[in-house]
């Protein structure tokens, strides 16, 4: 969670830097102001700003990407393809450290089978 809070806040803090500015051909140049004017119930409050980014970055990390908040500056673009770099890692990462735990549970049973047959054979020949 830690990962997402602080690419949240990088996400609204990039955002933050061409909030209501425009691009030479008209288009909005942040995903702030977009959203603002997409969803006016987001409004001024910084909390509804961090549940936004927060929203775009779990979309962004699970590679579910609904689409709705995008974004609309170079510097954004940037951060977004470092955010699913970073992503594919840690969910690299998980997927090794959940192999890794599966393995050892089956190597316990595995152990635990051994000794059981041990025990019958010994048992059997007594």
């Amino acid at each position: 969670f830690a990962v997402c809070h602080w690419a949240a806040c990088i996400w609204y803090s990039i955002g933050r830097q061409n909030a209501g500015e425009v691009h030479f051909d008209g288009s909005i140049a942040s995903w702030v102001t977009e959203a603002q004017l997409g969803y006016p119930y987001i409004g001024e409050d910084k909390f509804h700003h961090y549940i936004c980014s927060l929203y775009f970055v779990l979309t962004t990390m699970t590679t579910v990407g609904y689409g709705d908040i995008t974004p609309t500056n170079i510097q954004e673009v940037g951060f977004t393809i470092i955010l699913l770099v970073i992503s594919s890692v840690v969910f690299a990462g998980m997927v090794g450290t959940l192999t890794d735990m599966i393995s050892a549970l089956n190597s316990q049973r595995r152990e635990l089978l051994e000794k059981r047959v041990m025990l019958s054979r010994s048992r059997s020949k007594s």
